[in-house]
């Protein structure tokens, strides 16, 4: 029997920003990596809050 040999999808490492989307806040002092880009809007309204508290 011939049997293909099926790649396995190589996993990330802690820390790892292979497919990540930079979010740079703060005037550039702070940048955070996320992997939904649809999210964006959502972590700069977080991060802004969590400052005025």
């Amino acid at each position: 029997m011939n049997y293909q040999r099926i790649p396995q999808k190589e996993t990330t490492e802690n820390g790892s920003i292979k497919d990540k989307y930079p979010i740079v806040l703060d005037n550039g002092r702070t940048i955070i990596f996320i992997d939904d880009k649809r999210k964006e809007q959502e972590v700069i309204a977080r991060y802004k809050n969590r400052l005025n508290h």
